[in-house]
């Protein structure tokens, strides 16, 4: 199993979301306000030797949390 540990960098509007193991990043998504209650995500990738075990989900799942309850999209 991958454990991942997610780390945010706090932008006006935008948040940077990386996954990582053993320290190394190993997926990464970006979440951004496009236009008022509209998210817009991008910047999308996973190791591909980590694809297929739920890294990209949980990222995913964090991004669209954050465009709900932050960002009010």
């Amino acid at each position: 199993a991958v454990r991942e540990r997610v780390e945010q960098q706090v932008e006006h509007n935008e948040r940077v979301l990386g996954a990582f193991l053993n320290d190394k990043c190993v997926g990464s998504i970006c979440a951004s306000i496009a236009r008022e209650k509209t998210a817009s995500f991008g910047v999308f990738s996973v190791d591909p030797h980590l694809q297929g075990l739920g890294v990209g989900k949980k990222l995913m799942a964090e991004a669209e949390r954050i465009a709900k309850d932050e960002f009010k999209c």
